[in-house]
C-alpha cells in the first residue's frame, strides 16, 4: 500500500486564520494559561477567538491567581526606584526566577512609566500605583505599558502640604483603593479612592497617631508603624504600635507588636508572603528576626518565622535592617541589605550576593507579578 501523499500548505496559508485548525476552547484556554504576558499580547492578534479568550475578566483574574501562586516566581519581578542627583526619578526592573537560578546573567531594565512620577506607592493585585508631581495618581501595568490617571483630589490639597498615599484591593467587591493621608503638623485627614465609583470620599479625621510616608498591605489590611502623638492630652506613652486599616469597611484599630522581652534597636514593618510582618534588630547581638501575623488584628497569632544572625553589612549602619523580598522552593529567603539583593541559606545561616548595584537598587524594593489587568477598570 502506497503511502499518501500531503501538499505542502502554501506560506501565506500559514498565517491565516482561517486556516487554523479547530481546537476546543477549554484546551485553548489551559494552555493560555501557561504563556507570558508578552507571549498572550502576540495571541491576541492572531484571531478573534483567541482574542476573546485572552481578553476575557475571568481569563486575566485567572492568569494572575495562577501567575502569583507560582512557587518558582517565573511572572515576578522586582520594581526599584532610583532618584539621581538633580534627575527625574528612574524605575528599574528583574525577573525574581533569574535572580534565584541565573544570577550570573541578570540584568536590570529601565522602565518607562507614565507622565512625571515621583512616587511608587505601591503593588497590588496586578497593578502599581504611582504618583506625580500635583498630586496626582495613577494605575499603571509595566508588562502591558498602559497606564490610567485618576481623578484629581482637590479637595484636600489646597489645605495641606503633605499627603502621603497607600494601595490595596478589596477583593470581595473586586474593587481598587487608593488612601491618601493629608497631614499638617499632628492633624491626619484620609480620603479613600474607589475604581468602582472612580471618586473620592473623605473617611474622617484622626489626630493621635503619627504616620509615616507609604504604608504595607497584608491580611486584608493597611498597615503604619506609627508613634503616639504626646503632644496631645489623655494619649497614653507607649511602645511604637501598629495603625491598620480595614480595606473593606475603612476603619481604624490598633495592634500591638510582638512582646520579646529584650531591647531592641530598630523595628520596622513590612509585608511577607502576604502577611504583615515586623523586623526587629536586637541590640545586643545585632541578629534580626521576622515574625509575622496569621490573623488580622489577632494579638496571639504573630509567630516568629526566623532570626537572622550576626551578619557584618548590617554593622555599617545601626538603622540597616534586612527587607524580606520572598521564600524559595528550598526554603531560602531573599533580601533587600542596603542596596544588594541577598539569599539567606536557613539551613547553615550563610548568606549569597545576587545582585549588588547601588546606581539601580534603593532602600525599598517591591515586588510585582506580570499580568493583563488593566488599569482602565
Amino acid at each position: 500500500m502506497r503511502s499518501k501523499k500531503f501538499k505542502p500548505m502554501a506560506s501565506h496559508e500559514s498565517t491565516n486564520p482561517d486556516t487554523i485548525p479547530f481546537i476546543p476552547e477549554e484546551i485553548m484556554y489551559n494552555v493560555f494559561l501557561r504563556l507570558t504576558v508578552r507571549d498572550l499580547s502576540r495571541c491576541k492578534g492572531v484571531c478573534n477567538s483567541w482574542r476573546s479568550i485572552i481578553s476575557s475578566s475571568h481569563f486575566i483574574k485567572t492568569h494572575l491567581s495562577k501567575s502569583s501562586n507560582d512557587p518558582h516566581f517565573t511572572q515576578h519581578r522586582l520594581l526599584s526606584s532610583y532618584t539621581p542627583f538633580n534627575s527625574d526619578l528612574q524605575l528599574k526592573s528583574c525577573s525574581i526566577y533569574s535572580l534565584l537560578n541565573e544570577p550570573h546573567n541578570i540584568e536590570a531594565l529601565e522602565l518607562e512609566y507614565p507622565d512625571t512620577i515621583t512616587y511608587v506607592v505601591g503593588y497590588c493585585n496586578g497593578l502599581i500605583c504611582l504618583t506625580g508631581r500635583g498630586n496626582y495618581v495613577f494605575f499603571w501595568n509595566p508588562s502591558t505599558r498602559n497606564s490610567r490617571k485618576l481623578p484629581m483630589l482637590d479637595t484636600i490639597t489646597r489645605r495641606y502640604k503633605h499627603i502621603t498615599y497607600g494601595f490595596c484591593y478589596n477583593e470581595l467587591a473586586d474593587d481598587f483603593k487608593v488612601f491618601a493621608v493629608a497631614t499638617t503638623d499632628w492633624k491626619h485627614e484620609m480620603s479613600v479612592y474607589s475604581s468602582k465609583s472612580d471618586s473620592w470620599r473623605l473617611i474622617g479625621d484622626f489626630v493621635s497617631y503619627k504616620l509615616p510616608s507609604g504604608g504595607y498591605l497584608g491580611n486584608g489590611a493597611m498597615h503604619w508603624l506609627v508613634t503616639p502623638n504626646l503632644q496631645l492630652k489623655d494619649v497614653p506613652q507607649r511602645f511604637p504600635y501598629i495603625i491598620s486599616l480595614d480595606v473593606i469597611r475603612d476603619t481604624f484599630r490598633e495592634v500591638m507588636l510582638p512582646n520579646c522581652g529584650e531591647a531592641i534597636m530598630t523595628w520596622s514593618v513590612g509585608t511577607f508572603c502576604e502577611n504583615l510582618c515586623v523586623l526587629r534588630k536586637m541590640s545586643l547581638d545585632a541578629r534580626v528576626e521576622l515574625w509575622v501575623m496569621r490573623d488580622c488584628g489577632d494579638q496571639d497569632s504573630w509567630i516568629k518565622l526566623f532570626t537572622i544572625p550576626h551578619m557584618d553589612r548590617l554593622n555599617r549602619s545601626l538603622y540597616v535592617t534586612p527587607t524580606p523580598i520572598c521564600t524559595s522552593v528550598n526554603g531560602d529567603i531573599m533580601l533587600l541589605v542596603d542596596s544588594t539583593i541577598v539569599l539567606y541559606d536557613t539551613k547553615d545561616n550563610t548568606f549569597r550576593d545576587l545582585l549588588n548595584n547601588r546606581s539601580c537598587l534603593s532602600s525599598k524594593v517591591y515586588t510585582y507579578v506580570e499580568s493583563l489587568v488593566s488599569p482602565s477598570l
